[in-house]
Order: C-alpha cells, then structure tokens, then sequence
C-alpha cells in the first residue's frame, strides 16, 4: 500500500467517529507538561506535581490560560498542514478568525452556534432549532461554572430570537428567549431595545415599560423633575432607534403630541452636519429605523416607518425650496427609500412591488458606492429569484458578489451555488464556494466544495473537502453519502463505501441527488443489495408523489434484479394505485412484463 493510501485510510478512520478532535484533546495534556517543563523553575508556582495549573494563583491561571492557547492553536494549524492540501488551505484565512473567536467560549458551544447558522442558512430550520436549544441548555451547565456570570446563556439566547425572527417562527418565541437574556443583563440597552421592537410589532407586552428603563440608564431626569432631557438623550448610542420605537408606540396608542415629541427628539439625534432642515433629520431617523426593522423581519412597525418617510419628505422639500437649500440630499434619501420599500414589497410578497422599488433605486444608485450598488444588485437578484428567472437572478447575484465587502453572506453564497450547479456550471459554482470558505468555515461549505469536485471529476479534491466537512459536523449524512460516491468512482474501494453507506443511511441521509447517484453507482457494479438499501431509503423519505414513485419504480427493478419476484410485483402494486407514469415508463406496462417473465397468468 502506498504512503498517500495510508494516509487516506488513518483519515479516513480518524474522521469517522470524530477522531481527529479526540486526538487534539488527547494532546493536552501533554501540552500541559511541555509548558511546565519550559517554565524553567517557574513550575511550582504555576504547575501542581500531576502537571495541572494552580487554579488559586491568578496570575499564573492567566498567563498557562494565554500559553496554552497558543500552543492549541500550534497544534491545530500543524495538524492541518499535516493533512490538508496547500490548495485547500488558502482558502482557510478565517481559520484564525474561529479560533479567536474560541478563545473565550466553550468550544463546544462554538461548534453548536456554527452548526446552527449552517443548517439555517440551508433551510433546515428543525434542524437549527434544535441546535439553538442544545446550545442554550449547555450555557445553563456553563453559567454555574462560569466567572463572568450568564454571558454564554444571554448569547445563547438572543442568537436564538435572531433565529426565530429570521425563520419566520412565532414571535412569542423570540419575545420569551430576548426577555430572558434582558433579565440576565438589564444594562444591555440593544438587546432591551430589540425586544421592544418586537414587542411593538407583535402587539403584546408594554415596549414602553423597557423604552423607559433604556432612558433611565442613559442618563438622569432633568433637575427640573418634568422627565428626561431629550436633547441630551440624542446624543446617546441607539437614540435614533429608541425614539422612533417610542414615536411607534405613541402613535400605535394615538397620542399625536407624545408622538411628535419623540420624532422630534430622534431629529436631534440624526442631525446632519451644516443641515438646517429639521423635516430631513426626520427622514434619516425614520429610515434608520426602518433599516433596522427590516433587517428583524418586523414589516408591520417598518411599513410605519416608511409611511412617515414619505409623509416628511413632501415637507422636506417645502422647507429646501423656503430658504433656498439643496435638494440633493433628498434624492439620497429617496434612493435609500426606494431599497427599503423593495425590502418591505418582499417580506410581504408583493413581488410586483418590490420590482418597481429595486429598478427605481438601481437608477438612484446608479453611480453610488460599490456596496450600495451591491446591496440594491442584491435586493433585485432577490426578486428575480421570486419571479422564479434564474438567469436574470444569478447575473444580479454575482454582481452583488463583485461589488459587496467581505463577508458577504452566507446565504448569498449559498443561492449563487444552487444557481450555478443547475446550469451545470461546477466550476463557476466551486470557485464560489472556496471564497465563501474564507469567511465562513461551515460543514456545507466543504460539502458543496465536494459536490463541485466530484461533477469535475477532481475526486482527491472532493475527498480532501469532506475532510473537512466532516470535521465541522461529523453527523452530517450528507458528508458520507459524497464519500461513497468518491469511493465508487475510484475503484477498487468497495469496502470502505460499504461501511460509509451504513453510516450514511444510519445518520438519516435524506439528500434526493446524492441518494439517486449512490444508486446508480451501486447499480453499475452489479451490487444490487446495497442499491436496494439506498432505494428503500428514497421510498421511505418521499411521500407519494413523482420522486417518490421514481425511487418505487427503481426498488423494484432492482429487486427483479435480485430475482425476488414476488418482491417486486408487491412494489409494483403499491404504485399501480398512485401512478400511472413515472419518467416516462407506465407502471403497468413494466408490471405486465414482470408477469410475463415469472410465467403467470392473470
């Protein structure tokens, strides 16, 4: 066997169960001696006599915390020199971003989060869901061990309402996990302020309860005793927000007065340097806000917003005219318009006007920043994509690509992938994924690296990139199906695509494409009884519809295969009755040739 089949296989082996990370744990401690012995005298100090630092010496927890870090970091990057291609490892510059980002939270709970952005940027929302739930129910574990008080489990928990917010699910979930996290840390004035945002959209709860307690640990009342000083709450972070969301409550409740007040109060704050006209500071508050809205899904207060947008800027143009200002300004601002009204058109599912509102802002914009272009670029490929033209939405896509600061994100990615791959463009659509790999080091990333891979025919590429996806997220099914197929079109690695089969079909591969080719590779080698466990796979995930008489029909022609006869005559009943045709061969004629093959007559 040669050295780079060796090496294959200890991967192979040390990636199935996780081993590679076992392997990093299981250095630490030796990692822990080193420090002690390099310390030259210090040990003692610092070391107890089984190698284990001092935990009541601060000093030395801080500084063998510090050190060790640096010597985990070591291991990790030798450990992926050692095993990842330099190909592959330029595309890794976020690495040290994730390890940093490590540094001061439990990795696990690290691994958690990422998984769960994985799966929510792929739609699979149970699954992420249930991955935000385990992250929060470790940060509990973590709180009670923690020095820093609850700042895992407030994390936790307002990454969750993000979740909530961004997948559509009910509000009441978000409001319960924000709620909490306030509790924990009332002095978080953006977590205080986006739980009222929400509370004001929803219709529930006293927003104003919160907006107040925000004022309180802003600043003092006035000496006068007749409440805060406004002027001076502008100039507090978030002030534009807080007063817009106040103006929202107040006109919700129809108080016209308090609702001016607040408005007024969030002009001071969006003041523009040399301006004059109080109806534009308006303007910039309210679109602010309804920026901010927006980007939470919280259409309902952002439309509001948006209304007094339009409303102001009639007046706003009154007063430019009166004292002889430029308007120039307001077309700006009526550019930003036209890009939040499209945003409001789509969450709506008003893709008529949604359309109208992006190709308004693209004339708007037309000679704007890069980033503005590209966010506008985004919005219409955006719209495209609702109006189901794929091409006109991928060209939108990748020039939002071309013009948008990195990070872009990851769902735009991810969308651009999808574009790409059912053009049959691969190798468009892996180069795009190798850029996402540099911001964002998700276990799909790696998998639709592979994916590009295997279509173009680089099947050691494809290996080494489920190496890494299988690192990110060794549950992931999808990682083992891909490798089955890379197995099969290898050769002569029948065995090793046996055992990922099984794990594979044990971890609930449920991916209609990878399924449908680890058949038919299955099938091409004359291995009917491993084609057949993929097959009934595909029967029992599809409900009865097209897909799932297609695996149906090919269940049984691969148990005619295997001369089970009666098997397959059972399989053809079970979709006379459902279907007549299924890609383009009729269910009863391939039944009426099974029975002419067995001799019966019926």
């Amino acid at each position: 066997i040669s050295k780079q089949e060796k090496l294959k296989r200890m991967l192979y082996h040390m990636n199935k169960n996780g081993g590679y990370f076992e392997l990093k744990e299981a250095l630490k401690p030796c990692l822990q001696r080193v420090v002690a012995e390099k310390l030259e005298g210090h040990g003692d100090l610092l070391f107890n006599g089984s190698g284990a630092p001092r935990l009541d010496t601060d000093l030395g927890n801080r500084y063998v915390t510090s050190l060790f870090h640096f010597l985990l970091v070591e291991l990790n990057t030798s450990l992926v020199r050692k095993f990842v291609p330099q190909c592959v490892l330029e595309c890794r510059e976020g690495i040290e971003n994730d390890i940093n980002v490590a540094k001061n939270v439990p990795n696990k709970m690290v691994k958690l989060k990422m998984l769960a952005e994985d799966a929510e940027g792929n739609g699979l929302f149970d699954r992420a869901w249930s991955l935000h739930m385990d992250r929060i129910n470790m940060a509990e574990v973590e709180t009670k061990n923690a020095k820093d008080g609850f700042r895992y489990l407030i994390r936790a928990k307002v990454d969750f309402a993000d979740f909530v917010l961004s997948s559509g699910r009910p509000k009441a979930e978000a409001i319960a996990s924000l709620s909490d996290a306030v509790s924990l840390d009332p002095s978080n004035a953006e977590n205080a302020t986006l739980l009222s945002a929400i509370l004001l959209e929803d219709g529930s709860g006293e927003p104003e309860v919160l907006l107040k307690s925000i004022f309180d640990l802003a600043l003092p009342e006035d000496e006068s005793g007749d409440g805060y000083d406004y002027e001076d709450f502008a100039k507090v972070k978030h002030a534009k927000i807080l007063n817009i969301l106040m103006a929202l409550r107040h006109h919700a409740a129809g108080d016209a007065a308090q609702t001016r007040k607040a408005l007024k109060t969030a002009a001071l704050a969006a003041q523009l340097k040399g301006s004059v006209n109080p109806k534009r500071h308006v303007l910039v508050a309210c679109l602010e806000a309804a920026e901010y809205l927006l980007a939470n899904k919280l259409f309902k207060s952002a439309q509001t917003c948006l209304d007094w947008v339009s409303e102001f800027e009639a007046k706003a143009k009154e007063i430019a005219a009166d004292c002889g200002a430029s308007t120039a300004g307001a077309k700006e601002l009526r550019a930003k318009l036209s890009l939040c009204t499209a945003k409001l058109c789509l969450l709506k599912g008003d893709i008529d006007g949604a359309e109208a509102a992006v190709l308004y802002a693209e004339k708007r914009y037309k000679d704007g920043e890069a980033e503005e272009r590209g966010l506008v670029a985004l919005a219409h490929a955006e719209v495209m994509s609702k109006k189901l033209d794929e091409p006109a939405a991928l060209s939108k896509y990748l020039s939002a690509l071309k013009l948008l600061p990195d990070p872009v994100p990851f769902s735009v990615y991810l969308s651009i992938f999808k574009l790409l791959s059912a053009a049959n463009r691969w190798a468009e659509a892996r180069e795009v994924m190798f850029r996402a790999a540099k911001s964002w080091s998700y276990s799909s990333v790696w998998l639709n690296i592979s994916k590009a891979s295997i279509k173009l025919g680089y099947l050691e590429d494809a290996e080494d990139s489920l190496q890494e996806s299988n690192g990110a997220d060794t549950n992931d099914p999808r990682s083992w199906g891909l490798f089955v197929i890379v197995c099969l079109k290898q050769g002569e690695r029948l065995s090793e695509a046996n055992e990922g089969l099984k794990q594979a079909l044990g971890l609930g591969l449920s991916d209609l494409d990878i399924l449908r080719e680890m058949g038919d590779l299955f099938v091409a080698i004359d291995e009917m009884a491993q084609a057949e466990a993929v097959w009934r796979r595909g029967v029992e995930i599809m409900p009865p519809a097209e897909e799932g008489a297609e695996f149906g029909l090919r269940l049984a022609k691969c148990l005619e295969a295997q001369r089970e006869f009666e098997k397959a005559l059972a399989c053809y009943d079970s979709l006379v009755s459902t279907h007549a045709a299924v890609g383009g061969h009729t269910v009863e004629q391939e039944r009426a040739k099974l029975v002419q093959r067995m001799g019966w007559n019926f």
